[in-house]
């Protein structure tokens, strides 16, 4: 069956993943084996089925269609890129980011390799000043689970005591505690994951500090992940240029963009990964990013 699945493939398209897993609904020694394919990116799909059938104009908006300052990564997704049917363009946003600030700190590590342990303490470190005092909502956006949890179980007790973590109970149910306390006047800040960098609207007091404690670039160990990489370096392509950094500049736009929400609203953003200050890539992210007034510590105070 995998293989028949490479048949449905056009020489050079884009692979599919393939992987087996154990159904975990079964008794341990009874479980039956599933098999998974899928495509990496949805190009050939849209190419076959949609794009060569259209016989009028599409519109495709977003706020989020650019990646690093171009339409290259969404095309190249949804198989669009070179065509020459399409046309695309940017448009100037009404909301007056520069009332409000992107905050850099200075970090000693960065969350590679020997410092990753190094970093997680000093996220640890500078969270308390960073959640303490705050006049609205505050979400935090981590990379992973394991960030999230290791964390939250370093900060002290009432810190605990004011955080709902994603997982606790249901997002809209979380949500709505969430809005409540901030109408009672009361301290509340979320540790969410990806899913709240996306569809998330809390406008006003409801969020306005937004803290991300590290770039969001995607795990590498699943399998649609692993295929396309390994696709992409069979192809003598940078994976890394290609697919992960664009990918990442687009999930960092859209979790800032979860703190202005309306005409008015103002905030913080504050990122705690200084790869965006040392590595070669990080003007390009910056750069793609709603034009905040940048308050960036280029050495430790």
């Amino acid at each position: 069956f995998l293989r028949a699945m490479d048949l449905l493939l056009l020489p050079d398209s884009e692979p599919i993943a393939k992987w087996v897993t154990l159904n975990q609904n079964q008794p341990s020694k009874k479980r039956d084996l599933i098999i998974h394919a899928a495509w990496v990116t949805a190009a050939e799909l849209l190419k076959h089925y949609f794009w060569s059938r259209v016989k009028r104009g599409v519109i495709l908006c977003s706020a989020t269609l650019r990646a690093l300052g171009n339409f290259d990564n969404f095309l190249n997704k949804v198989g669009l890129l070179g065509d020459n049917r399409v046309q695309t363009h940017a448009f100037l946003s009404p909301f007056e980011y520069e009332k409000s600030q992107l905050n850099i700190p200075w970090m000693q590590h960065v969350p590679e390799g020997s410092e990753s342990q190094a970093h997680t303490a000093e996220i640890i470190q500078k969270m308390p000043a960073l959640l303490r005092n705050n006049t609205g909502g505050v979400l935090v956006l981590f990379a992973s689970q394991w960030l999230l949890q290791a964390v939250f179980e370093g900060l002290d007790k009432d810190l605990q005591g004011i955080i709902l973590c994603q997982g606790q109970e249901g997002r809209s149910l979380l949500l709505d505690k969430h809005r409540k306390l901030i109408d009672d006047k009361k301290p509340s800040i979320i540790f969410g994951l990806q899913s709240f960098s996306e569809g998330v609207d809390l406008p006003g007091d409801y969020c306005t500090h937004v803290i991300i404690p590290k770039l969001p670039f995607a795990s590498p160990t699943t399998p649609t992940e692993r295929a396309y990489q390994r696709w992409l370096k069979n192809q003598n392509r940078n994976a890394f240029l290609e697919h992960s950094l664009p990918e990442a500049s687009l999930r960092l736009t859209q979790a800032v963009g979860r703190l202005i929400r309306r005409m008015g609203d103002q905030g913080v953003i504050t990122i705690l990964d200084y790869r965006i200050i040392r590595k070669f890539y990080g003007k390009n992210m910056i750069n793609s990013l709603p034009k905040f007034t940048k308050n960036i510590e280029l050495q430790q105070k």
